[in-house]
């Protein structure tokens, strides 16, 4: 313990530099908005059963069992409405 402390007292302590992530940044910020418009678009020209089913599965991270039975479906349909709407989010927002 002696000898920690004289390592401590002799070693000079360093402030660690002021480390910001790179999404601190007004770019990184302003980019982040433009997705969040992009996917709120595309969200909209999702038919309504797709759009809700997609929304409260990945969005909300509702369990395939409570989105069924919220919108009164089997599972089988969520987890295909599901997937037919990832893919069209995906079409729409690699064509933009």
């Amino acid at each position: 313990n002696l000898c920690l402390d004289r390592a401590r007292a002799e070693k000079p302590t360093e402030e660690l530099p002021d480390m910001t992530s790179p999404d601190d940044t007004p770019e990184a910020a302003t980019l982040a908005s433009e997705r969040k418009r992009r996917l709120e678009v595309a969200l909209q020209s999702l038919p309504e059963r797709e759009r809700a089913a997609v929304v409260l599965r990945e969005i909300e991270g509702l369990e395939t069992s409570e989105v069924a039975a919220i919108l009164g479906s089997t599972e089988s349909t969520i987890r295909s409405q599901v997937s037919r709407a990832i893919g069209h989010l995906r079409e729409i927002l690699t064509n933009v």
